[in-house]
């Protein structure tokens, strides 16, 4: 497996990566993630919109993190770095 080439800066990396995890698109996310940010998200199924709860979502990007909610009940935080998404924690 190649390194990350990154998705730009850290709204387009953070956008790329909800798309591939939300797709359960793991091998996908590899373009924008390390493999740590990744494993967080093992075995990488399909996660169901929501449209009463708004999920997914991106919730806050900053300069070098952002969060999402993947449902109602789970955030995930995650860091970036030269558009990379490096960490990634998720909280229930």
């Amino acid at each position: 497996m190649g390194a990350a080439q990154g998705g730009g800066d850290t709204a387009g990396a953070a956008q790329a990566f909800l798309d591939a995890v939300v797709a359960g698109d793991l091998i996908g996310a590899r373009n924008v993630a390390s493999a740590n940010a990744i494993a967080v998200f093992e075995p990488g199924t399909p996660i169901e919109a929501d449209p009463v709860a708004g999920t997914p979502a991106l919730l806050e990007i900053g300069d070098r993190s952002f969060s999402m909610a993947l449902d109602a009940a789970t955030i995930a935080e995650c860091q970036v770095e030269a558009g990379v998404v490096i960490a990634c924690t998720v909280a229930r």
